[in-house]
């Protein structure tokens, strides 16, 4: 900000600076959420995977959850790492409906540990 501005003068700006900042955050989140939205109706609204899901949301034992983690990575593994080399997507999580995390692509060996930040 130019050193001879009158404090109208810099009450001025800052408030269109406000402004241009509101509206580049709100087009930039519009983008992100037009980007998930379809990275979800072309690679996660599938029968198999909505399927494995709610099987794993549905039961507590260990070995099914098991089952299906495996079901679900064996399914993904090769989008992940499309996504992971061409656009450098670093982290793809799955969780349960009740928060509870299921299956991290970037992390395979953390899972079953609460999202809920306490």
């Amino acid at each position: 900000m130019p050193s001879n501005f009158k404090n109208k003068d810099k009450e001025n700006y800052l408030k269109q600076e406000v402004l241009n900042f509101d509206i580049h955050s709100k087009i930039a989140l519009n983008g992100l959420n037009t980007q998930s939205d379809i990275f979800y109706d072309t690679l996660i609204k599938k029968e198999k995977i909505e399927s494995i899901m709610h099987k794993a949301s549905t039961t507590t034992d260990a070995k099914k959850l098991s089952l299906y983690r495996e079901q679900l990575k064996d399914t993904l593994t090769k989008d992940y790492l499309y996504l992971k080399n061409r656009y450098n997507i670093r982290q793809f999580h799955f969780h349960l409906p009740n928060s509870i995390s299921f299956l991290r692509f970037h992390r395979e060996n953390k899972y079953g540990d609460s999202l809920v930040v306490r």
